[in-house]
């Protein structure tokens, strides 16, 4: 179908302005705002995390929402992708008492949830963010928890106790006795209890510890103790902490393993579950 307009090109252009910038620099007082907020990428948190031009962004959203008093529609956009999240971010409104619209905005995206009697709900994703004055974001879970903070804790001073999976591969049968327990303990140690499935609780004393900047980057546990499927473990074992993907560190093995002088183990995670 063919169809005329009478709308002029400058009217057009004005039309689309207000539907893209939500009627910002319109006469209305009932202008809406649109803002983004800008997130570091999964993939490169924590140099995103202090990159300048997404601090000076978000300063500027910060200030923005602090004083607004129109409508504010905001997306989420990390700092490296061309397009915003395609959910509008909802306000974590349940966290008033710990601050939140005074001391700093949080926010979650929409994600469809569904259950066995109920349909087209909407619930919050996985990646929840905490925007504070000075621009930084840091991931939060659904009660207000810091996630970010713990990219620095792991430190001398930490005391953090917390349930991880396992994931791994490997030719034999590693055990899931519940969850691998990871303490981090005041007297300079790592306390890993139910390690490839159960055992001897397992210490890490700080002078098998590597740390960079506050953060253990690494960790080697020495020979000498004994698992429930492998038996005695004859050789040093060292885990990586990987803080690259924007959540909790997720520690995995060093280099392919053989423990008990059979079990080849290529691959094996441990993957932050629940704090204890």
């Amino acid at each position: 179908m063919y169809y005329k307009s009478n709308f002029t090109g400058e009217q057009l252009d004005e039309a689309l302005s207000l539907i893209l910038n939500g009627n910002n620099g319109g006469s209305s007082n009932n202008a809406v705002e649109v803002l983004t907020v800008l997130v570091p990428s999964k993939n490169t948190f924590m140099e995103d995390y202090t990159d300048s031009s997404l601090i000076e962004h978000n300063i500027n959203v910060y200030n923005t929402l602090k004083e607004t008093t129109k409508p504010t529609i905001v997306f989420l956009q990390e700092l490296h992708d061309a397009r915003p999240f395609s959910q509008i971010a909802m306000r974590m409104r349940h966290l008033d008492e710990k601050g939140e619209g005074k001391n700093y905005f949080a926010f979650g995206y929409s994600v469809p949830y569904t259950s066995e009697d109920r349909y087209g709900l909407l619930a919050y994703s996985d990646d929840m963010y905490k925007l504070t004055s000075d621009g930084k974001i840091k991931m939060i879970s659904l009660l207000g928890d810091n996630k970010l903070d713990y990219f620095y804790t792991w430190d001398t001073y930490s005391y953090i106790v917390a349930n991880y999976t396992q994931h791994y591969t490997s030719n034999a049968n590693v055990p899931s006795i519940s969850f691998v327990e990871i303490d981090v303990e005041y007297n300079n140690r790592i306390r890993l209890t139910n390690l490839f499935g159960g055992g001897t609780d397992v210490y890490v004393y700080w002078k098998n510890v590597e740390c960079n900047n506050g953060r253990i980057t690494s960790f080697t546990i020495p020979k000498g103790w004994t698992t429930n499927s492998f038996g005695p473990i004859d050789i040093d074992i060292k885990f990586d902490v990987d803080y690259s993907e924007g959540t909790w560190p997720v520690f995995k093995l060093h280099e392919p393993i053989k423990i008990g002088g059979w079990a080849d183990i290529d691959m094996y995670h441990l993957r932050f579950d629940s704090l204890v």
